[in-house]
């Protein structure tokens, strides 16, 4: 068996720390660079039941290119999103990435740009009531993320918009609140006394709000598609939203039940929002240590605008090569999902340890962006390192913020787009400082900023 992580107890192994809820990210931490000084890999016991952690990129690739099926953890969301990309079986998996991949090609993508620009100058306009003291931005980002996640991805009216910024919105924050709380319970892991619990009670009452929003979007969509013949050019340079291209498989095809339809929308608004959110928090909280970042963000987007005031365009976005820098760089160091699991359906041989059947392995993002092939500096932010091939690591799995092998997420350029363009708004219009020696996080599936997140922001003269 690999070196079992410090702090087991006899017969419950590593339960008892489950439920400190407030330490739990950094045990993850001191998880981590265990496994990173022991070989790459070692054993979390809950119980007599094994999770394998992993912080080798060789031996994270095999096995979740053989391990298809998420971890039991994500099944706690099943209400909600059972046979989305995140969660759905491997076969389900499969199947329908292949269907949805054409609406995340970067020809399709490019048709969002215009929304993009749209949200994040409100975004930009709602930060003018904010200047000039601390402030926490995790509500104006949420507002921005959610906005453009909806607008992207259901094409809303103004109308149905408001239900999506108000209740939707509100569902989501709450039930990831729940989620998480389940799973630093252990025994409410238990189906028997999950069902008894108040708990299960809350989750019940937000998911049917969140389908009470949704199925009439759907059906109101699908009478205007029908109305307009179902049209679906692939190649039209027109903004057309997720649900339109769910819909049409749906109804052509018969690729997708409503059901499956409101779980893939509520999986990309899970994936998105607050991913993104946290993001760009942490990317903000980095320009606004790192001054001389900062400016060079400003004169590279300058640059790319011709310092003219205007709006981003999808020939702009590309040229934003620092900007990306520090996106990656930021994601390298506080990758916004730490660890991803997935279920061991077969024995398998990772160097000289077998993983059973049965098991359950878990990827260190964190870790593997701490390995030693990104050299002595790996604990420091140095965005000028993905400008040089030479300074990066020689492996395909050394970035894995996005994830790793197979099931990777489908929406990685549509969220480097949307940060882009967010700092791209508000570095040209705002100054940024923040103090990151105060900067405290608490593992809530994503990597939540507690402490010390604060961003001044003052106007550009």
């Amino acid at each position: 068996m690999p070196p079992v992580v410090p702090g087991a107890l006899p017969l419950i192994g590593h339960t008892h720390r489950l439920t400190e809820f407030e330490k739990i990210w950094n045990i993850l931490e001191q998880t981590s660079i265990f496994t990173l000084n022991n070989g790459g890999i070692s054993v979390i016991k809950i119980c007599e039941y094994n999770i394998y952690i992993l912080t080798d990129p060789d031996l994270s690739l095999m096995a979740y290119n053989i391990c298809l099926n998420k971890m039991y953890f994500y099944h706690f969301t099943d209400d909600l999103v059972a046979n989305g990309l995140i969660t759905s079986e491997a076969q389900t998996w499969k199947i329908h990435r292949k269907l949805i991949n054409p609406v995340f090609n970067q020809q399709n993508l490019n048709n969002f740009i215009d929304e993009m620009n749209v949200q994040t100058k409100r975004l930009v306009s709602e930060l003018s009531t904010m200047l000039g003291k601390p402030v926490n931005i995790r509500k104006p980002l949420v507002k921005y993320t959610m906005n453009i996640t909806s607008r992207t991805t259901l094409g809303l009216t103004a109308e149905d918009q408001t239900l999506i910024e108000k209740d939707y919105a509100h569902a989501f924050e709450v039930l990831s609140v729940l989620y998480y709380e389940r799973a630093t319970k252990p025994w409410l892991h238990l189906p028997f006394f999950f069902k008894k619990s108040a708990l299960k009670r809350k989750q019940d009452k937000l998911t049917e709000t969140v389908k009470n929003i949704l199925t009439p979007i759907i059906q109101k969509r699908r009478l205007e598609m029908k109305m307009n013949s179902y049209i679906n050019n692939e190649n039209d340079d027109k903004f057309q939203p997720v649900l339109n291209r769910l819909l049409y498989l749906a109804d052509e095809q018969n690729a997708f039940t409503d059901t499956e339809i409101r779980e893939h929308l509520n999986t990309f608004v899970i994936a998105a929002y607050d991913t993104t959110t946290v993001s760009l928090t942490l990317i903000l909280m980095m320009i606004g240590w790192h001054k001389d970042v900062q400016e060079r963000i400003y004169n590279e987007i300058q640059e790319v605008l011709n310092n003219e005031d205007r709006d981003f365009t999808k020939n702009d976005l590309p040229k934003l090569v620092y900007v990306e820098a520090v996106i990656k760089e930021t994601l390298r160091l506080y990758p916004t999902i730490p660890y991803i699991g997935r279920q061991v359906n077969r024995d398998i041989v990772l160097g000289k340890y077998t993983l059973p059947a049965g098991s359950t392995c878990g990827i260190s993002l964190y870790g593997i962006h701490r390995h030693p092939m990104w050299g002595k500096d790996a604990d420091q932010f140095i965005p000028d390192r993905w400008l040089d091939p030479a300074r990066l690591p020689n492996h395909p799995n050394a970035f894995v913020a996005f994830g790793v092998g197979k099931r990777y997420c489908i929406g990685k350029q549509y969220s480097m787009m949307a940060m882009k363009t967010a700092i791209g708004h508000i570095v040209r219009e705002y100054h940024v400082h923040s103090d990151l020696s105060r900067l405290k996080f608490q593992y809530e599936v994503v990597l939540q900023p507690t402490k010390g997140h604060r961003i001044t922001f003052t106007k550009r003269k």
